[in-house]
């Protein structure tokens, strides 16, 4: 099956850093490094097999995480092929791994053993009406169905698991102290790559699903059930808008990156609640993968 996507992209430096270390990746469009700081915008539609789109959080200061997330996400290049089901969880971790010696390599070679620099990500590669999900890190993957809205990709922190463990309301993990804290980004030493490395799920595409792909700098600012109600605002291109503004009128601490997506296509099955239901960061009844910051 191949899916039309209307896509929208801002990446906005903030209110408070002097540079942008984010990074985005739309079937091949994504900011050069010398155009980082600038930031972007852009809306799209494009149609395919199959679709990768990616947010990348770099980490590091002056260039380090620029340049880890521009690593990361040209890199990304790799998956730009079609993949049948079967071989799209290893094609992933085959690109997490080689991204991850990348942007090693390049430390090694900027850095020595001083400063590190890394990125997170959050990617989909959307094969057909499948998407799969796949992240390292704390930049996230939401799905808005039915009027509601999902975390599909699972942050790799110990607040999170706090809040899985029900010892944390999902309040409480984005205003605690420890919230910027991760295990695992692209980047790490090798001997510290865990088996987890990728953090992996899949679901089934409905129709009027939206899809969005974000760095912390909108997730740590806005709580869920203002993301879901400005994510419902008219097109992707309105929402991506009004979640960035949301984000700089909260303070703008951090880049914020947005990636927002509706399929096009009618012949996607209807959502209902059997569906919704389906929709979560670990369902044993989905494909389930895994990747890794500090």
């Amino acid at each position: 099956m191949e899916i039309a996507l209307n896509v929208a992209v801002i990446s906005h430096i903030g209110c408070v850093r002097g540079n942008n270390e984010d990074n985005f990746f739309v079937n091949g469009d994504c900011m050069e490094l010398k155009e980082v700081n600038q930031g972007a915008r852009l809306t799209t539609t494009v149609q395919a097999p199959y679709h990768v789109l990616a947010v990348c959080d770099g980490m590091g200061g002056l260039e380090g995480g620029e340049r880890a997330a521009y690593i990361c996400i040209e890199r990304l290049r790799e998956l730009m092929t079609p993949l049948n089901e079967l071989e799209i969880r290893n094609r992933i971790e085959s690109y997490a791994h080689n991204a991850n010696k990348a942007v090693s390599a390049d430390n090694r070679k900027r850095n020595g053993a001083g400063r590190r620099e890394g990125t997170t990500l959050a990617m989909v590669y959307l094969n057909g009406n499948i998407v799969h999900v796949a992240n390292i890190g704390d930049s996230r993957v939401y799905v808005r169905r039915l009027g509601q809205l999902r975390q599909v990709s699972t942050d790799q922190s110990a607040v999170y698991r706090m809040m899985l463990a029900g010892k944390l309301t999902k309040e409480q993990m984005r205003k605690h102290v420890d919230s910027n804290k991760i295990d695992c980004y692209i980047g790490i030493p090798e001997e510290r790559i865990s088996k987890d490395f990728v953090q992996h799920n899949a679901f089934m595409l409905c129709r009027n699903d939206r899809l969005l792909i974000c760095s912390d700098g909108l997730s740590d600012l806005l709580p869920e059930d203002e993301i879901n109600r400005l994510l419902s605002s008219g097109s992707p291109s309105d929402a991506a808008a009004a979640l960035v503004a949301a984000a700089l009128e909260m303070g703008g601490k951090d880049n914020t990156t947005v990636v927002i997506a509706d399929a096009l296509s009618q012949d996607l099955p209807e959502p209902d609640a059997a569906q919704l239901a389906k929709l979560s960061a670990s369902n044993e009844d989905t494909y389930t993968l895994t990747i890794t910051r500090e």
